[in-house]
């Protein structure tokens, strides 16, 4: 992890598995100036139990310095902070809501010109699939699942990244623009409007 990845960035991670996040505290700890852990995500919207509770207190005294929680990144800021990643994540349960639900994160990272690295749901299958990679079937928060996400990213070529993040605006404009997307949201609204109330 060092040699090929000395700088993660962990987004939502608020909700990534609290001994995830304790072995990445433990790496830092053991090798400062060798790996860098970047924390991004809203510590008061937590949606999965399995997080760290207490993440902010948890970070070391010697860390302080370097840590900010500011919650939600301001809007002038989101693009270039999605671009000091090189893939994005996407993570989702494969139940009966993480098969069926789009994240807002999916037209965020593409437009901004991030490949993702997506669960095999629906969404990725339609939309993602040519600007990504499918991950693991497997519990985003189960061992199996990091370690086959770990032998992936050993594999992953730059040149893959770089292709799949040319493709990535691409199919934003395509399936999330505001043309695309303005009429459905209406014709959603217009529906509720129209059905009965009880």
């Amino acid at each position: 992890l060092i040699r090929k990845h000395p700088v993660l960035l962990i987004d939502e991670s608020q909700d990534t598995q609290k001994n995830l996040i304790d072995a990445f505290f433990a790496l830092q700890a053991e090798h400062p100036g060798h790996f860098c852990l970047s924390l991004f995500g809203d510590t008061m919207q937590r949606i999965y139990a399995d997080g760290k509770v207490g993440l902010e207190q948890a970070v070391p005294a010697e860390w302080r310095d370097q840590v900010v929680f500011s919650g939600r990144v301001p809007e002038e800021e989101v693009v270039d902070t999605l671009h000091a990643m090189d893939i994005g994540f996407i993570t989702q349960t494969m139940d009966g809501l993480g098969l069926y639900r789009l994240t807002t994160k999916l037209p965020e990272y593409l437009a901004a010109g991030l490949p993702v690295a997506m669960s095999p749901n629906p969404g990725y299958y339609d939309y993602a699939r040519p600007a990504g990679w499918p991950l693991p079937a497997h519990h985003p928060a189960s061992e199996d699942f990091h370690r086959s996400c770990a032998q992936w990213l050993d594999t992953v070529s730059w040149e893959e990244v770089e292709a799949r993040r040319i493709l990535a605006p691409q199919i934003a404009e395509k399936h999330f623009s505001y043309e695309v997307v303005r009429p459905r949201f209406q014709a959603f609204i217009q529906d509720l409007l129209d059905s009965p109330s009880k």
